[in-house]
């Protein structure tokens, strides 16, 4: 280094970055400073300077490609006449200088010079050195010992840590960086959350176990150990959710081995449901129905001999509260419980578990336990042998006997049952402590002879039925048919309801005629025409026709399905008249094609670019019922659309929203091309009721818009190296005019013949005259050809474009130096020495506000001076030797312009004797 002045020196180390562009490094953050150290010399002082940085550590690792930067940091300290400080060079052999060193202005630019350094560097380290240690608890620490391999150190620690946030505190007497490198085993002490469960009737017990992972930042290598049951069958593992490859564990015996990342993980696995079956016995007797007041006893079989772990045995009470338990041990594969005594009469849940932290058995059953009865008929006006006028009432009262409390049974109105026709032919009402009342009304039913079974079914009861008899005969016989007034046919000996009926269909009639049998064509009239269908609890009944004993009513197939077979059951009764029945028959038929339409409102024709997603919607409609059809889900039906003579040419799923049916439908996805017609097919199909129905949209497909991509430069010719660039795209469509907020992709190479020496990518959008413009601030050293590629992509209306274009690049500048010296045959010792020297370039001329690099050698004195001076207006730097020092006898002058991001450098060498002193005399 050559310095004159009085400064305060230090040098500092920096890690590098990548410059904006990618193409140099550049100093980023200072990471030491040396000591300071002032040094004044009131003339030039040349020579080697060192600085201490008391061991600091530099990571290669830490810095981008292993590289650092020593930067001279000097303030001026006091007053001196013309100081300076430069970093002294030598030139490689071949003369000149192609190092790599930086010079700030603004921002850091490259330099080709190489500066004397001299870098003592120990490339290892020892543990020992910096007394490093490791705590291994909050009290204690253990030293970190090298071994065999230098700047390597290990300790082992065996302490427990039981937290997942571990602090590792190293302590070491200097400053220095490591990495550290851990082989840690995680124990965790407690079991995993393991779940059991099953369903009452399965044979198999799933097992799911779950634990949270989390690793510490930078581990490899890691798996998780799950120590599993030998008859656990993995069925399958998961990770936050997602299922696992089998290849990403393995099992071992009892031992499961998960290659394991942060997460929350689940093992489902199967087991046997330990607990076979059970069976109830009442006093040594196997048993289904257990009465009030037995003891119930519990025999279990199982699939395990003998266990440690008992089998607990719950029994429930409606309220699902516990009223017994008992636990026994398993013995030859069954396990038998004491007996417990029935009380109180209901349903139960009997429940068996057993579990021995690892298998687990379980079932589970209802019972019901019931009271004792039987149905007392108290009395009846039914006499026997005499027959029963129809029209008379039946009146039976009957005692509901609890036979176990002997006591009557209340409030049971609703389970009573009779086995006639319908509900509505009698009646029951209670008048108190277990008595009722049976009303049966016998103008419902025909001349016969009657057994009747009277049944009471009820929760905690026994079921009891009573039989009673009787006949009915009335006074004139009659006669009940059905006509095909109203289309219906008999058919094979019965009679049809014809056509037949949809479901949900109230469109049919039958009529029927109710006539004297003792005289031919009178009607009888009053008369009260029952209906009983079979698939509902309704009764209809019969509207007079006419006064000839024609009735007729409506039919209404709700809560028939297509297919289904309906019986109508239509009784004629009327006082004095033999009451008289007959049967009419039905099925449904799906509702046809004909009857079923579609709504597209707004989507009959559709018209779209092959590039776009289009929507269709529609409404499927019950044109037979005059309402939507909605399907619950895709089982019960569904619409589909298709195109035909593409790849959506199969059924595609359409979406239901509220009442109408949408898809929309991406053109591209199934190589819809422009200037084509299609149909869009919409089909609705259902799995009952409904005949299948398609319509077709008429689908145009318009084709993309053609559109224009042109590239150009900056109208500067004069492109270089270092110099920025704009480059201007234009997108419009074929006719000229401009597409605007359309997104461009730029994409630039930079090129040194075959070498690519950097890649630019982007995006940009176009502006209101389609026009989108990247600036290339300056241009990569070396770069001799940019080649730009800008492409559009297609959107739904528009086709993809791209283009192209190669732009040469000119290297720098040249630049040159030439030497102006006056009276270059009188360089004497102890006269002043002017140096000019003229900087130009054959493109630009003169060069002014430039700095040149004056580097003078006084020979045989070992001196030399260093000074940069500014260019003129004229390109002109001169420097000013006051006066040359004694005992020069050469002088090497080197000028250097080291040039800029647009400009080559340049330099010049020259030597000139000097001349001694003028010799004078004294005479």
């Amino acid at each position: 280094m050559n310095y004159r002045g009085k400064y305060d020196f230090f040098v500092s180390i920096y890690n590098a970055k990548l410059n904006q562009s990618g193409s140099n490094l550049i100093p980023d953050k200072a990471l030491y400073s040396s000591d300071i150290y002032n040094y004044n010399s009131p003339k030039n002082d040349t020579g080697w300077f060192s600085y201490n940085f008391n061991n600091a550590i530099i990571n290669k690792s830490k810095t981008e490609q292993g590289v650092f930067f020593v930067i001279i940091n000097a303030s001026l300290s006091g007053t001196q006449f013309d100081p300076f400080i430069e970093w002294g060079y030598v030139e490689d052999i071949s003369n000149g200088d192609n190092g790599d060193a930086l010079y700030y202005e603004s921002v850091w630019e490259l330099n080709s010079i190489d500066l004397g350094l001299k870098v003592d560097i120990s490339a290892f380290l020892y543990p020992e050195n910096y007394n490093m240690t490791i705590n291994d608890s909050m009290e204690t620490s253990l030293k970190v010992i090298n071994g065999m391999n230098p700047g390597v150190g290990k300790v082992i620690l065996s302490k427990f840590i039981p937290s997942r946030n571990i602090t590792i505190k190293i302590i070491a007497s200097s400053n220095i960086s490591f990495y550290l490198n851990t082989n840690t085993q995680l124990l965790n002490k407690t079991y995993a959350k393991t779940q059991f469960y099953s369903y009452y009737n399965s044979r198999i017990v799933n097992i799911n176990i779950t634990m949270y992972s989390v690793n510490f930042i930078g581990i490899y290598n890691t798996l998780i150990n799950f120590t599993l049951h030998k008859t656990w069958n993995i069925s399958s593992v998961y990770i936050n959710g997602s299922l696992i490859s089998i290849s990403d564990y393995i099992r071992y015996d009892d031992v499961l081995i998960i290659n394991a990342t942060d997460g929350n993980y689940s093992i489902h696995c199967i087991d046997n449901n330990y607990i076979k079956s059970f069976d109830k016995y009442v006093e040594g007797n196997k048993r289904e129905k257990i009465f009030y007041n037995e003891n119930l006893t519990i025999n279990s079989t199982l699939l395990i001999n003998n266990s440690q772990s008992d089998i607990n045995l719950t029994i429930f009470n409606s309220s699902n509260y516990k009223i017994y338990q008992d636990l026994k041990s398993s013995s030859n594969y069954h396990a038998i419980f004491n007996p417990f005594n029935m009380t109180r009469a209901g349903e139960y849940i009997i429940l068996l578990t057993w579990f021995n932290g690892t298998m687990m058995g379980f079932n589970i059953t209802n019972i019901e336990v019931v009271y004792h009865t039987k149905l007392i008929n108290i009395s009846d006006n039914i006499v026997p042998l005499i027959s029963i006028e129809p029209g008379n009432k039946i009146r039976v009262n009957i005692y509901y006997n609890n036979t176990d409390l002997n006591t009557g049974i209340t409030n049971s109105t609703e389970y009573f049952n009779l086995n006639l026709t319908s509900s509505d032919q009698y009646n029951i009402s209670e008048y108190g402590n277990g008595y009722y009342n049976i009303t049966i009304f016998t103008n419902q039913l025909i001349s016969d002879n009657y057994t009747v079974q009277i049944s009471v079914k009820k929760l905690g009861f026994q079921s009891s039925t009573k039989l009673i008899y009787f006949s009915i005969k009335s006074s004139f016989e009659a006669l009940l048919n059905i006509t095909s007034y109203y289309g219906n046919a008999y058919i094979n000996g019965k009679w049809w309801i014809k056509p037949n009926p949809y479901f949900d269909d109230q469109t049919h009639k039958v009529e029927i005629y109710y006539r004297n049998a003792s005289v031919a064509s009178e009607g009888i009239y009053p008369a009260i025409i029952y209906a009983y269908p079979n698939w509902t609890d309704d009764v209809w009944y019969g509207n007079q026709f006419d006064l000839e004993g024609r009735y007729d009513m409506s039919i209404n197939t709700y809560g028939l399905n297509e297919g289904d077979r309906g019986e109508i059951l239509i009784i004629a009764t009327s006082n004095n008249f033999e009451t008289k029945e007959i049967k009419i028959y039905l099925e449904i038929n799906q509702i046809p094609e004909n009857l079923l339409s579609f709504d597209v409102s707004g989507f009959e024709e559709i018209t779209a670019y092959e590039g776009e997603t289009i929507q269709i919607a529609a409404n499927f409609v019950d044109d037979f019922h005059d309402y939507n059809i909605i399907f619950n889900n895709e089982d019960e039906g569904n619409l589909t659309w298709s195109i035909p003579g593409t790849t959506a040419s199969s059924p595609h799923l359409m979406q239901k929203l509220i009442q109408t049916y949408n898809a929309y439908i991406s053109l591209p996805d199934y190589q819809i091309e422009g200037g084509m017609v299609y149909n869009i097919t919409i089909t609705g199909k259902s799995a009952i009721n409904y005949a299948t129905k398609s319509i077709n949209i008429t689908l145009h497909i318009l084709e993309k818009e053609i559109s224009v991509l042109e590239i150009i430069n900056s109208t500067d010719s004069d492109i270089r190296i270092g110099k920025s660039l704009k480059i201007i795209s234009r997108l419009t469509y074929l006719n000229g005019t401009s597409l605007s907020n359309q997104v461009l992709n730029f994409n630039l190479s930079f090129y040194d013949n075959q070498e690519i020496l950097g890649h630019i990518k982007t995006n940009l959008l176009t502006n209101s005259t389609g026009h989108a413009i990247y600036i290339i601030n300056e241009i990569l050293e070396r770069t001799k050809t940019i080649v730009v590629n800008v492409s559009y992509m297609d959107n739904q209306k528009i086709a993809s474009i791209s283009s192209s274009l190669e732009i040469p690049v000119l290297d720098k500048y040249n630049s040159s130096i030439n030497l102006l010296i006056n009276k270059i045959e009188d360089i004497r010792i102890g006269k002043p020495f002017l140096i000019s020297a003229n900087l130009n370039s054959s493109d630009l001329g003169l060069i002014p506000d430039v700095a040149l690099t004056f580097n003078i050698t006084f020979y045989n004195r070992n001196e030399s001076l260093i000074k940069s001076e500014i260019t003129n207006q004229s390109g002109i730097a001169t420097l000013k030797i006051d006066k040359i020092p004694e005992n020069t006898i050469r002088l090497e002058i080197k000028i250097k312009y080291r040039g800029n991001k647009t400009i080559n450098s340049c330099n010049l060498s020259a030597y000139f004797n000097v001349l001694a002193k003028y010799t004078a005399s004294l005479e």
